[in-house]
């Protein structure tokens, strides 16, 4: 891989990277969801846009054993983070889904990191 980024581009995404951080925390101000592993099982229930099984979550959660994504999983249903739903197709499951606060509180987040990108892109050209 050829390296087309010098050590001023790099500092410039770090500050962007501690800007982004700063927005997940002031809208995810428990101590806890800042562990990585929250904010990729938010993004991708997010993206999903429809329940989804327990299983299915724990997945999302890469390089961590089923055990401890599904103690993430339920410390967020404990919360209220993440509601469970019957599931339609199989009485005997449940499916999750992020709560309306917490799909609220990811668009903020979300939206509020576009908009400083695009101040972090303007200054690569």
């Amino acid at each position: 891989m050829t390296m087309t980024f010098n050590d001023h581009d790099r500092r410039h995404f770090i500050d962007f990277y501690i800007k982004m951080d700063a927005i997940w925390a002031e809208e995810f101000d428990e101590e806890e969801y800042t562990n990585i592993h929250y904010a990729t099982l938010f993004f991708q229930l997010w993206n999903k846009n429809k329940p989804v099984s327990k299983t299915d979550a724990y997945r999302f959660m890469h390089n961590i054993s089923s055990q401890t994504a599904q103690k993430y999983l339920n410390k967020a249903i404990k919360r209220g983070s993440i509601i469970e739903i019957d599931n339609p197709e199989d009485k005997r499951s449940k499916l999750v889904t992020l709560s309306k606060h917490t799909k609220n509180s990811l668009i903020r987040c979300i939206d509020a990191t576009l908009l400083e990108s695009q101040g972090f892109f303007n200054k690569q050209k």
